[in-house]
């Protein structure tokens, strides 16, 4: 089970993307330095740290993920429920569950695709910097050559859709629900039991994962050792998040259907990612 955590060491990340073929986070969509790939710091500001804009390494919250120093989302989500889907079942007898919460990790990826969060609602300065002692939050970003604020200031112009899931989350994929044995059984044959192996998809053979605890690299090979989280303070395992998909940190390769492009913990070419937990 993955205890509350999604990312690796960035300098391991690198490695792993080039023995994968997987591109790292540098120069991607999550890069908000100047030379980053989408939104970026507006030019003239110094700060070309990559990684502060959403970690530091002293006095972070650590509230959504490792070392984060991101202000979290405070908004109020409509979550994927039974009420706006009759095959949204939990358990037996579940009917308009509309109470669950957002969980902290995927909370920490609505920190910007919210809509509403500022881009530049972080915590920690960064250190050893050029233009140290300036608060990250005094920073102004851009799309293009258009000033944002947040993501709802984005327009959806690029090949991944928009980037904006805003506060009604009921036409996205369930999020923060328990993916258990149990919930396996209630759905029959249509759900894949979250002991089975992640990477062994119908027969296709083995999958790369590209995740902290890699098969490849001395990895539990199952759902919920790669795919499901533990929310801290509550106790309640095998969460699905938003990172149960996404891994923030390698973009992949448009070009490459078998690469993890855009964000995804493994290809979904075939839709192998869908059918890891989707036996249809």
């Amino acid at each position: 089970m993955k205890k509350f955590a999604f990312a690796l060491a960035l300098a391991s990340w690198a490695g792993l993307a080039s023995a994968q073929g997987i591109t790292n986070i540098v120069g991607s969509p999550h890069d908000l330095s100047p030379t980053g790939g989408g939104v970026v710091a507006a030019a003239g500001q110094a700060q070309s740290q990559v990684c502060i804009y959403c970690h530091m390494p002293h006095n972070a919250n650590n509230v959504g993920a490792p070392l984060w120093n991101r202000t979290n989302s405070t908004t109020s989500f409509t979550m994927y429920s039974s009420k706006n889907s009759s095959t949204f079942q939990l358990a037996n007898g579940d009917v308009n569950d509309t109470t669950r919460a957002v969980g902290p990790v995927s909370l920490a990826c609505l920190s910007c695709h919210d809509g509403q969060t500022a881009f530049n609602s972080l915590n920690q300065r960064p250190m050893f910097d050029s233009d140290r002692g300036v608060l990250l939050s005094s920073y102004t970003f851009t799309s293009g050559a258009a000033a944002v604020t947040n993501m709802g200031a984005v327009a959806a112009t690029n090949t991944e859709g928009s980037p904006n899931l805003g506060t009604d989350l009921t036409n996205d994929h369930p999020i923060s629900f328990t993916y258990n044995t149990a919930l396996a059984q209630l759905k029959g044959s249509t759900l894949r039991d979250p002991t089975s192996s992640v990477t062994a998809v119908g027969g296709t053979g083995a999958l790369t994962i590209y995740r902290a605890g890699d098969p490849a690299h001395g990895g539990v090979d199952t759902i919920a050792a790669q795919m499901l989280f533990t929310k801290p303070g509550a106790g309640a395992a095998d969460q699905l998040e938003c990172a149960s998909c996404h891994e923030p940190h390698a973009h992949g390769t448009s070009s490459d259907p078998t690469s993890n492009f855009p964000f995804l913990i493994k290809s979904n070419q075939k839709s192998f990612l869908c059918l890891t937990c989707h036996a249809k």
